[in-house]
């Protein structure tokens, strides 16, 4: 075989892919019908299907992500058998799950290549044969999907390889028109909020635009905060500063304009002077620094549960006693971790307090008294649905040290799950100090399990769920993927497309 073959062979087996695997077998991706390459590609390849003209040729259109988003073909016997092998729009095509084909491999390699009939990796596709080429974003440079044009194998013609080469360069073409339109949007959008004289921003995916106020107000963990906002809120600068963020999506854009204004005026939230108060969240999310906050003016005594257990008597003694005589904040740390009968003790004897009481736990719907105790509950949200505030936690971390964390590493940081939370953000960053302790810390510099984004984007709840069972799933077969397919009575085929998706 051709070098390329061979080696796209190899990672395919390596990847785990099954030559008698089946396309069928993989999930059906969502594709955006109206999105910035399927819109401008339309045209072009209507005009390149009135020219086939019935040819035994397909035009398979895939998006940046290497999933179908356009399929068209003029034959219908061809067609039939793309649909019977499982080439279906949202259907994503990468070596690890289909093999050596011309959309895989164009994205593994980032340039064209041809793959005829038996060198498909896959037995169902092996009575085609394909060219496909990379379509890149000319200012950028970034690849924005692959065209590929398939036929029978018996067709096998070289004289694809340049027309398919001329299809992509219009296409090119189309892409630059309008990435100058989205940039003039863009600077439209800015010219236009910078006239107030506030601080103001746009924020694209390969540019971002900064007044003059708003460049001596951010430094670089500020750019990287304000990128991964969900929604227009009040947010602490890299120096403590406080201010209001509010985001606007440009139209016809994948930029956002950001003004920063000053904040409104604050008042305390109930839990601050609530007299009882439950402080919920996952390990590591800061329950205890929450509770040190609610205290305020006022003298903190701290129980900790996890002492019931080796002395009951004795610890619902202390308890009474500090309930009976402190005036100020009484806190009972991890209530989850005490047995029914002593959380039900407890809850009476902290009923009688004189001063305030605030509990903190994790899973506490066991203790329905305790629950009934306090009116007024703070659930902290842990840090991966907090990846904004990741710049300025990671700057306060680092205790005025002379190093800088870019905003590159930053970003990697946002992108992770963080299961250890504030702790193991708090871990990662002392880690990474000892090992550097002056100049710039780059996304090279953390450590190993930290390094790669393992997501692109904001993951729902559901597949949050997924994507703790998989890797679950995982850590239990010591990661045999095989076995982990097992345990959650998946084909293997299934687990590397949601391995994939998920970049675990």
């Amino acid at each position: 075989m051709r070098p390329d073959i061979t080696f796209s062979w190899k990672r395919s087996a390596m990847g785990g892919c099954d030559p008698s695997a089946s396309l069928h077998e993989l999930a059906l991706e969502e594709v955006d019908s109206h999105g910035r390459l399927v819109t401008l590609a339309a045209p072009i390849l209507d005009h390149l299907m009135e020219d086939l003209d019935g040819a035994r040729l397909a035009v398979v259109l895939a998006d940046r992500r290497a999933c179908l988003t356009d399929v068209r073909c003029p034959h219908p016997g061809l067609l039939d058998r793309l649909e019977q092998a499982g080439a279906l729009l949202g259907r994503q095509l990468t070596e690890e799950t289909s093999g050596t084909n011309s959309v895989a491999t164009v994205h593994e390699l980032r340039r064209g290549v041809a793959v005829r009939g038996d060198e498909h990796y896959l037995e169902s596709l092996r009575i085609f044969s394909c060219y496909g080429r990379p379509i890149r974003d000319p200012v950028t440079r970034r690849l924005q999907g692959s065209l590929s044009l398939v036929g029978f194998a018996e067709d096998d013609s070289i004289a694809l390889a340049p027309l398919l080469g001329r299809v992509v360069m219009d296409l090119e073409r189309e892409l630059a028109d309008a990435a100058g339109e989205r940039e003039r949007r863009m600077l439209a959008a800015f010219r236009a909020a910078a006239r107030t004289g506030r601080p103001v921003l746009v924020l694209g995916e390969d540019v971002t635009l900064a007044n003059a106020a708003a460049a001596e107000l951010l430094e670089a963990a500020d750019y990287a905060m304000l990128r991964g906002l969900p929604a227009s809120r009040t947010v602490h600068l890299r120096y403590g500063k406080q201010v209001m963020a509010e985001l606007t999506a440009i139209e016809q854009t994948s930029a956002v304009l950001c003004e920063l204004r000053e904040p409104p005026a604050r008042t305390s939230a109930p839990g601050w002077t609530a007299s009882r108060v439950l402080i919920t969240g996952e390990p590591g999310t800061g329950r205890t620094t929450r509770l040190r906050e609610l205290a305020g003016g006022d003298d903190l005594v701290v129980v900790e549960a996890i002492d019931a257990m080796s002395d009951v008597t004795t610890w619902l003694d202390r308890l009474r006693a500090l309930a009976e005589t402190h005036p100020g904040l009484l806190g009972v740390e991890d209530v989850q971790l005490l047995p029914p009968a002593v959380a039900l003790r407890a809850a009476r004897i902290l009923d009688t307090a004189v001063g305030r009481v605030a509990l903190t736990g994790t899973r506490v719907q066991e203790h329905a008294e305790l629950l009934a105790l306090c009116p007024y509950r703070l659930e902290l949200s842990p840090l991966r649905e907090r990846a904004h505030e990741i710049p300025g936690l990671v700057a306060a971390m680092t205790g005025g040290r002379n190093v800088r964390f870019t905003p590159a590493a930053l970003s990697v940081m946002a992108a992770q799950d963080w299961p250890g939370n504030l702790r193991e953000l708090a871990a990662v960053v002392e880690l990474v100090l000892q090992r550097r302790g002056t100049g710039d810390i780059t996304a090279a510099d953390l450590p190993p399990g930290h390094r790669d984004c393992p997501r692109s984007r904001r993951l729902t709840a559901l597949e949050r769920a997924e994507y703790a069972a998989i890797t679950q799933a995982l850590r239990s077969a010591g990661g045999n993927k095989a076995r982990a397919a097992r345990l959650l009575g998946i084909s293997r085929t299934t687990l590397y497309s949601r391995m994939k998706v998920f970049k675990i």
